[in-house]
């Protein structure tokens, strides 16, 4: 039987891939990073990722920087009764050991507020992510319009996520 380490799984999807493919800090690997373009008066959009953890403990999302705004909160979309509502996850999104989270449009996300520049489409921009024990994750974010699409072809279409272990 031939027994690949997750590490050399990791150096092959950045190399086929690129950093956004698949970037990452020991145990915890952050890959697929959106964030909304928005239009020029908005002060507040949306970050999406996936977050895997391929430790043995659980971690913890309690926040995120960057650069073109003032603050960002991890927050939760719930259907209370008839309203969808959104609201900060107090002390952060647990990512379970050898677990996974999905920070996606309707569901769990990171809200950007206070922005300084509008998010173009063309524009290159980071994201910070801030873990109870991993520390503090920067990886580049890809900008998806307003209907949820990316200006180029950022997708994945090899990459088969079969090969995480969730």
């Amino acid at each position: 039987m031939i027994t690949i380490s997750r590490y050399f799984i990791a150096a092959l999807f950045i190399t086929l891939f690129g950093a956004n493919a698949f970037a990452g800090h020991d145990d915890i690997h952050i890959h697929d990073v959106t964030i909304r373009a928005t239009t020029p008066n908005a002060g507040a959009t949306a970050i999406y990722a996936m977050i895997h953890n391929h430790g043995d403990e659980q971690d913890k999302l309690v926040g995120g920087r960057v650069t073109f705004a003032k603050k960002v909160e991890i927050h939760e979309m719930k259907l209370d009764g008839d309203v969808m509502r959104m609201r900060e996850i107090e002390g952060g999104l647990v990512i379970p050991s050898d677990g996974m989270a999905h920070l996606a449009k309707g569901g769990n996300h990171m809200m950007v507020m206070g922005l300084s520049e509008p998010i173009k489409l063309d524009g290159a921009y980071e994201v910070t992510f801030s873990f109870e024990k991993a520390g503090d994750i920067t990886v580049p974010a890809v900008v998806i319009s307003l209907s949820g699409k990316a200006k180029q072809d950022h997708s994945h279409k090899d990459h088969d996520h079969n090969e995480h272990k969730h």
